[in-house]
């Protein structure tokens, strides 16, 4: 079984967040599937 979980970060100004999980469910347990970096992305003024 898959599920992919969406985390909304809301009222963020110039605009809204999320981040997307793929996770895969097996008997022994969860299992993600994103690789996606985490690391924050800044920008200086």
């Amino acid at each position: 079984m898959v599920f992919h979980v969406l985390s909304w970060i809301l009222d963020q100004e110039p605009a809204d967040y999320v981040v997307s999980d793929t996770v895969l469910v097996t008997p022994s347990g969860g299992e993600l599937l994103t690789t996606t970096d985490r690391t924050p992305i800044t920008k200086e003024d």
